[in-house]
């Protein structure tokens, strides 16, 4: 579990310093605006990593030390950021020197970051974007965008949900078509070295025996020398050619099963009850029948099917390997004149020019059908995605739902897209709703454990029946909330003896004036933990 324990922020004249969180909700509040609140809620991101948001008037960020105290499973981790300089003390001190090395740090040791493909390369979230699932700022609010929008987008956002469940990234389409062009490639440069042989065209027996490209029916040739190695072949395609008669039968009965008609060689449909040929199938050679008038059982025994014809394809492709080999040694045994045929010699130069330019051709096959089935896979790859993916957007939306309905049961809106279409932005409670419901939904479906953070969360006017829904719905999370607020003055004690609410006051807080003198002295000694001592800065 990940809590924060503490935050602080300084320079050599003033800081401020907090400590009193709590592992439930926390709600950070004042009886006015203008206290810190955004700075403290925005700086606890930006120790950890995020982009800088800050309001108007902190324009200086860059010349204060952030500093964060979290607990990692029991494990106390103090980390301070300056500018894009990262100092982590985790048993050890480590030093970053830009958000990119820090970011492998938080990947390996905090929170596991999503992987992307961003401009069709896969490459780790940027902090400013996995931040986004738990962090809710006060400013750049809509319900059709993510509100740190630099790098990234509202697709990117999508990304994270889809790898976070582990669902991987989709086909890189721009792959799959340069395969297919390299294919292209490699179909030309195959016709262009049998163009360059005669003897590679030659109806000759000699040129059909020896050649791979050439040597799909084997001639009976009597070879005194190579009887074994002719006999071997000569089995190895009589095996291919009973399995692509079997593949053949499998596929037309496939067609037969999909169109009920009732009866093929390998298999016919019959009834259970009358043994009439309308409602089962009965496998050649097997006893079992299959009552398919049930779709589920018919598509099971169509899988059945299917598995059968790629176990054939997948036979037919090792046949076709054996093939080559046993060809190969028939070419050498020839190169070596080992083969004291007459005819073989006459056209030896023949056959050892082209045998060099056929198994170039060979190789080219072997990378034309490596990269089909690449694209095979892709396809495939894709199909499955497809229903994964819309299951997860699906469950995502459900959990969103819950969250808007469960805070606001009267409201008749229905959401229906993580993000709204860019001309509809829901304002006021509802947008408030909608953007708080896509950060549960976060945390309810993805399983993260990571603190919420979410400042000026009763924007828009939520009611007090809506904020009281809206902290029990966090709080059954069971993990770090942290909220702020400005409070009326009639609500001045509201929080406070709250059972689930851990009450935060920054009353006394000047406004203006978050950072005073009274924190120097422990920001000094939270400095010390890095080895900083800031008045030789």
């Amino acid at each position: 579990m990940i809590i924060i324990n503490s935050f602080c922020i300084g320079n050599k004249e003033k800081s401020f310093y907090l400590d009193n969180f709590s592992k439930g909700v926390n709600i950070i509040h004042s009886d006015d605006n203008n206290k810190g609140k955004t700075i403290v809620s925005q700086g606890i991101l930006y120790a950890l990593g995020n982009a800088p948001i800050f309001p108007k008037g902190f324009d200086d960020y860059q010349d204060y030390y952030f500093i964060i105290n979290l607990n990692k499973d029991d494990r106390n981790i103090y980390i301070c950021r300056k500018n894009d300089y990262f100092l982590v003390f985790d048993n050890q001190l480590l030093t970053f020197d830009s958000v990119n090395d820090f970011k492998r740090y938080f990947n390996e040791n905090i929170c596991t970051l999503p992987v992307i493909n961003k401009n069709g390369i896969k490459q780790m979230a940027g902090l400013e974007l996995f931040f986004e699932m738990f962090f809710l700022p006060q400013d750049k609010r809509q319900t059709s965008n993510i509100c740190n929008r630099g790098r990234y987008t509202k697709d990117d956002y999508i990304e994270c949900i889809y790898s976070l469940m582990n669902c991987e990234n989709p086909v890189d389409l721009k792959q799959e078509e340069e395969i297919k062009i390299e294919i292209q490639k490699l179909e030309t440069q195959k016709k262009i070295l049998k163009d360059s042989n005669k003897f590679l065209k030659s109806k000759k027996l000699e040129a059909k025996f020896i050649t791979y490209t050439a040597s799909k029916s084997l001639i009976d040739e009597k070879f005194k020398d190579i009887e074994k190695c002719k006999a071997v072949i000569t089995d190895l395609n009589n095996a291919k050619n009973r399995m692509l008669n079997k593949k053949t039968q499998n596929e037309l009965l496939l067609k037969e099963i999909a169109s009920l008609n009732r009866e093929f060689e390998s298999g016919k449909l019959i009834c259970l009850e009358c043994g009439s040929d309308k409602i089962a199938y009965n496998s050649t050679g097997s006893a079992v029948k299959f009552e398919i008038s049930d779709v589920d059982i018919r598509n099971e025994i169509k899988k059945t099917i299917e598995n059968r014809i790629q176990i054939c394809i997948e036979n037919i492709l090792d046949l076709d390997s054996k093939i080559t080999e046993k060809q190969q040694e028939l070419s050498k045994l020839m190169v070596d004149d080992d083969v004291n045929l007459e005819n073989l010699i006459f056209y030896k130069n023949d056959i050892i020019e082209a045998s060099k330019i056929d198994k170039q051709i060979f190789d080219i096959e072997q990378n034309i059908q490596n990269l089909k089935d690449k694209i095979n896979k892709y396809q495939q790859t894709s199909n499955q995605n497809k229903n994964s993916r819309q299951e997860i957007y699906n469950r995502f939306i459900d959990n969103m739902n819950y969250f808007y309905n469960s805070s606001e049961p009267e409201d008749p809106l229905t959401i229906t897209e993580i993000f709204t279409k860019n001309d509809v932005n829901y304002s006021g409670s509802q947008g408030t709703l909608y953007l708080m419901s896509r950060v549960y939904a976060c945390s309810k479906l993805l399983n993260i454990d990571f603190p919420i953070v979410i400042d000026h969360f009763r924007g828009g006017e939520i009611s007090s029946f809506k904020e009281e829904n809206i902290i029990n719905l966090f709080n059954s999370l069971n993990k770090q909330i942290i909220f702020t607020c400005t409070l009326k003055k009639e609500e001045y004690n509201k929080y406070v003896n709250k059972d689930n609410i851990n009450d935060i006051s920054f009353d006394n807080v000047m406004k203006f004036h978050l950072l005073q003198e009274k924190d120097n002295q422990i920001f000094r000694e939270l400095l010390q933990v890095f080895s900083i001592d800031i008045d030789i800065q």
